[in-house]
């Protein structure tokens, strides 16, 4: 009786062990970095496959449980142009829920990003065609519900952003609206949404450089992007002569994508308060200034189309 006990505690242990070192051994497998990167890697060939995009990434470092590193992240779009590049992302993981499909990130550090916003020569933009795929219910994503993304808090490191129009005509202006490309963009980002076709977020501290010359050295905005439409609210904006101050600055184009004809297809609403303009920045948007330099203090509301613009309430000072 007692060899039968002792051989049946010998099973129960080798049980308990097998049962313990599996679970043990796999826990120490998936720290292994190349093993993660394998994982991702199959994870984004599925999603590629799925989406009929690219979606690639380099190295991977998942430190259990909450904390990524990402290196060389490349997603293109519907046309294999890149959409979003990053040299290294670095970021803490508050929720996954892939059955809700919810995705929510803590603080998460972007190094060297590049973003290309592309209108093709339909008319689509790839950031609105890839939002209108992950927020559908077609089967092939294998998502019942549209996606919900955020991010508590973003820090951007000598980014690039473009905005390319393929059908947009030349444009009259210094800036060129077909054919944006902004650089040396760093900035902090809180609270960074997107549900369905919109984009929010508050930006901190935002600086860049346009190709053209024309510099913000610093900016402070609540920010969404609806359909085309682009909206920022309480706007406090540092330019190299300038200092505006507004409620709100909206941009409404008349189709998605018609930026490239800014002056004649984008409807402006803007809500001065008490700002100081220079035409040395205002050159960019209105070529009839391009050898001025002066000063004027301005508020009040400003709407319509640039070639047509209408004020309401304009309080100017000169001089």
């Amino acid at each position: 009786m007692l060899k039968s006990i002792k051989k049946s505690f010998k099973y129960f242990a080798i049980i308990a062990g097998i049962t313990l070192a599996i679970p043990t051994a796999v826990f120490f497998l998936i720290r292994i970095p190349e093993v993660q990167t394998f994982i991702i890697s199959r994870i984004a060939g599925h999603i590629s496959r799925e989406t009929g995009t690219t979606i690639k990434a380099g190295r991977i470092e998942f430190s259990l449980f909450n904390r990524l590193v990402v290196h060389d992240v490349l997603i293109e779009d519907m046309h294999r142009d890149t959409l979003i590049y990053a040299q290294r992302v670095n970021a803490g993981i508050r929720r996954l829920d892939f059955r809700s499909n919810v995705i929510r990130l803590g603080n998460v550090n972007i190094t060297k990003p590049s973003v290309a916003l592309i209108t093709d020569s339909a008319g689509t933009m790839n950031l609105s065609w890839y939002l209108n795929l992950l927020s559908s219910n077609k089967d092939s994503l294998k998502s019942r519900r549209p996606l919900r993304f955020s991010i508590n808090r973003i820090d951007l490191d000598s980014a690039r952003f473009f905005l390319i129009n393929r059908r947009g005509d030349s444009s009259r202006m210094l800036i060129d609206f077909n054919d944006l490309r902004l650089s040396g963009i760093n900035a902090g980002v809180n609270d960074f949404r997107i549900e369905e076709d919109s984009v929010s977020m508050t930006i901190n501290g935002l600086s860049f450089r346009e190709s053209k010359g024309f510099t913000v050295s610093n900016l402070d905005t609540r920010m969404i992007l609806a359909g085309g439409d682009i909206v920022f609210t309480d706007v406090s904006l540092n330019c190299d002569s300038s200092l505006i101050n507004a409620d709100i600055i909206g941009l409404y184009p008349d189709t998605s994508g018609s930026f490239g004809k800014f002056t004649q297809e984008v409807r402006l609403d803007i809500r001065l308060n008490k700002s100081l303009v220079n035409s040395t920045d205002l050159k960019y948007f209105l070529p009839v200034l391009k050898n001025m330099n002066e000063d004027v203090g301005v508020s009040g509301r400003v709407s319509g189309y640039v070639e047509e613009l209408k004020g309401r309430n304009i309080q100017l000072s000169y001089r």
